[in-house]
Order: structure tokens, then C-alpha cells, then sequence
């Protein structure tokens, strides 16, 4: 294996779930949900929750 080659490579960026958004939207004001990708309940700016059909 190529050392010099090895060593020059960039390591991947993580990113955390609360940086990857989440698609949801609340089907009563159209709000995005603010909690990034997650499982469960979503939740709006003014804490409103709701699920997923």
C-alpha cells in the first residue's frame, strides 16, 4: 500500500443529525420541523408536534 498516498487523503466530514434537515412539514401551518433528521415526532418553531401519516 502507497503510504505517501495514504497520507494525503482527506478524511470524509461528519455531520450531526441536527445539521441534515428534516423534510417534514406540519399539515396545519406549513411549518418545517426544526429538529433535523430524526425518527419520531416532528416539532415547528412554536413546539407544535405531529406525526407522519
Amino acid at each position: 500500500m502507497d503510504l505517501a498516498k495514504r497520507r494525503t487523503q482527506e478524511w470524509p466530514v461528519l455531520r450531526s443529525a441536527q445539521e441534515v434537515e428534516c423534510d417534514g412539514r406540519n399539515p396545519r401551518s406549513e411549518e418545517r420541523c426544526v429538529l433535523g433528521h430524526h425518527q419520531g415526532p416532528h416539532r415547528d418553531v412554536v413546539g407544535d408536534q405531529w406525526l407522519d401519516d
